[in-house]
C-alpha cells in the first residue's frame, strides 16, 4: 500500500521552506539532507582566529557529518512522522559515520567503477 510519498530534500530543510507557501509539497518532504554552510564558515574563521588558516591555503579539506558541515533536517515533521525507533537508528549511523565506526564510500575515488559500484549500491537492499 503505497499511499504516501516520501522525498528527502537536499541542500536546506525543504519542508520548512515549502510549509507556508505550498503545504502539499511540504507534507511530502520527510526530511532533508542538509548542507550546513554556516558551520563550514565557522569552521573557517575559527581558523583565522586561531592563526591556522595559512596552513590550509591552496589545499581542500572535506567537511561532513563529523564537523556538522552536512546533517538531516530533524524539524517537527520528522519527529511527528517518523517512527522513534527509526529515528534512533538513523542518529546511531550518523554516529558511527561521525567517529570512524563506518567508512562512506567515496565514489570519487573509484578506479574501477563498473565494478565496484555495484557492492555499494546493493549492499543494504532489503530484497537482494
Amino acid at each position: 500500500n503505497y499511499d504516501t510519498v516520501w522525498c528527502v530534500g537536499v541542500d536546506q530543510d525543504q519542508y520548512a521552506q515549502f510549509a507556508e507557501t505550498n503545504p502539499t509539497w511540504a507534507k511530502t518532504i520527510i526530511t532533508s539532507a542538509l548542507k550546513n554552510t554556516d558551520q563550514a564558515l565557522i569552521y573557517a574563521v575559527q581558523m583565522v582566529i586561531d592563526g591556522s588558516i595559512s596552513s590550509k591555503m591552496g589545499k581542500y579539506e572535506v567537511l561532513g557529518i563529523k564537523e556538522n558541515c552536512v546533517g538531516l533536517a530533524e524539524n517537527d515533521y520528522y519527529l511527528a512522522n517518523v517512527p522513534e525507533d527509526v529515528r534512533k537508528e538513523i542518529a546511531d549511523t550518523l554516529s558511527a559515520v561521525a567517529n570512524g565506526e563506518v567508512e562512506v564510500a567515496d565514489t570519487m575515488t573509484m578506479t574501477d567503477y563498473e565494478n565496484q559500484w555495484p557492492t555499494i549500491r546493493d549492499a543494504n537492499r532489503i530484497n537482494k
